[in-house]
């Protein structure tokens, strides 16, 4: 919500100013940005069009999990070890989602050290790391009730190779969204062989 404020004292000034025709401002962004137009949009209603790329249509914890798991498998990780580590992080985030089961979390994390080594601090030791407040504060925002209501004419690219924003299953997102809205403008594109 923050990031969206930004955007809209962004565009809110364009159109103030004499040199810019404020009825053709737009966004464009990439990745996170495809979490933050959307509210921007809907807030201001003065958003002429919206360009996503590689925008998730998904939290911001699925997108986190899919990139581990993708990254950790490219890097050679054995299939078993990236499901370990994948799992840990599930249980994390649903500690920092509930504040329930540090317990098994902690259990998980620790058979998981004394296999592969230390964590890293994204992987934290303790309930009061400031990592989980980052987590409580991010990872959860859900982006479909945005996209759900978006009528802003709508051009998202994603790449077919992209590791991190799983193109197939954030264009479905999209997809399902966008028709939801009833938006009547909207083209939702992979690239092939594109990151």
């Amino acid at each position: 919500p923050d990031l969206a404020g930004d955007v809209v004292a962004a565009v809110d000034y364009l159109r103030s100013r004499r040199d810019i025709d404020g009825t053709r401002v737009g966004l464009l962004g990439i990745s996170q940005a495809g979490w933050i137009m959307p509210l921007a949009a809907l807030r201001t209603k003065s958003v002429a069009f919206l360009v996503s790329i590689s925008g998730a249509g998904i939290s911001p914890a699925d997108t986190t999990l899919d990139q581990a798991r993708n990254e950790l498998t490219m890097a050679g990780m054995p299939p078993q070890a990236v499901e370990d580590i994948v799992h840990v992080q599930r249980l994390l985030y649903e500690y920092a989602r509930t504040g329930q089961g540090w317990t098994e979390y902690a259990a998980a994390r620790e058979k998981l050290a004394a296999r592969l080594g230390p964590p890293p601090s994204t992987i934290p030791d303790r309930p009061d790391d400031p990592y989980i407040q980052t987590i409580r504060r991010f990872y959860f925002y859900e982006p479909g009730p945005t996209l759900r209501l978006l009528q802003t004419p709508t051009l998202a690219l994603w790449g077919e190779l992209d590791n991190n924003i799983i193109a197939e299953k954030n264009k479905a997102a999209w997809a399902a969204a966008l028709e939801a809205a009833g938006n009547r403008d909207f083209t939702l594109t992979i690239l092939p062989r594109a990151n």
